[in-house]
């Protein structure tokens, strides 16, 4: 048999009154104009239909949200702030890799320093990305490092041989300078393969000494000037003869007798030697006592 027990079951009170519904809680909305169609309502598009309603806020032209405007502006501020702090912190990792490669391969950090060579920046933004090169790249980078390189050298070089040089001119210029007091009209002193010679005072450089080639090829081809203690080259000028030009301003007497005794000539005026002092000596006995006594 099926019997009801409730014992369990409080005894109700006739007399207790009903308990009030609990109201729900009203959940604040804010409105805000519409972001695709600007407040219209309508799509933008004019379809067969007329115009098609818009489908982010239904037609109404404006759109509710459960935060306010302030909460909604400081979580894109957040987000923003975020995303900054994230490509720093990326920038400055592929910074570190680019120094980190810098200082294990020093000969390319100067190559690819401000270099607009377009294949300098490709490798720097591989190294940026990736940290580190394949072997081909590394290879290539370097040949275009050792010609660049040697380009510098080289641009250093002509630098070097185009600057004035600093020489030891006073004996030729004391040498050229008795022969004008003693009254050469144009004096001159020759040596192997140049020809050096007084400026006129009445001239563009009043006390100069010109340099010149003297040969069978290349016979007057200017060499350049020695004025105020300088010497200074000209374009056609051979690197090799610049130091020449420099030995024989220090000791002309030296290489005007070489000269003479090389080709039988004087160093001065040119005429053969037959005297054999003069030969022995290889500046005639005129010429050697205006020059050089």
């Amino acid at each position: 048999m099926f019997h009801d027990d409730f014992s369990n079951f409080p005894d109700d009170d006739p007399s207790a009154e009903p308990a009030a519904p609990t109201a729900a809680p009203v959940r604040q909305v804010w409105y805000d104009q519409c972001w695709k169609c600007k407040g219209s309502g309508d799509y933008g598009r004019v379809t067969v239909l007329g115009h098609a309603m818009c489908t982010a806020c239904k037609g109404t032209g404006r759109i509710a949200y459960a935060t306010s405007p302030e909460q909604r502006q400081r979580r894109r501020d957040q987000q923003r702030e975020r995303a900054a702090q994230k490509k720093l912190a990326l920038e400055q990792e592929r910074d570190a890799r680019v120094t980190a490669f810098e200082a294990e391969h020093p000969r390319v950090a100067p190559w690819w320093t401000d270099s607009t060579f377009d294949f300098a920046n490709q490798m720097r933004a591989a190294v940026r990305q990736f940290g580190h090169l394949t072997d081909k790249q590394l290879a290539a980078v370097y040949r275009c490092v050792e010609r660049d390189e040697q380009r510098a050298h080289d641009r250093e070089q002509r630098a070097a041989a185009a600057a004035p040089r600093e020489v030891s001119v006073q004996p030729l210029i004391d040498a050229l300078e008795r022969g004008h007091n003693a009254g050469l009209k144009h004096p001159t002193l020759r040596v192997e393969g140049m020809r050096f010679s007084r400026a006129p005072d009445s001239g563009r450089n009043p006390g100069a000494i010109y340099v010149k080639s003297s040969g069978q090829d290349d016979d007057g081809k200017y060499l350049g000037k020695i004025a105020q203690g300088r010497f200074t080259k000209s374009f056609e000028c051979p690197p090799e003869k610049v130091d020449e030009i420099v030995r024989v301003c220090a000791d002309p007497i030296t290489a005007a007798i070489a000269f003479g005794k090389k080709f039988g000539l004087c160093s001065v005026c040119g005429r053969d030697l037959s005297d054999p002092e003069s030969v022995e000596r290889g500046i005639g006995p005129i010429c050697y006592g205006k020059l050089f006594e």
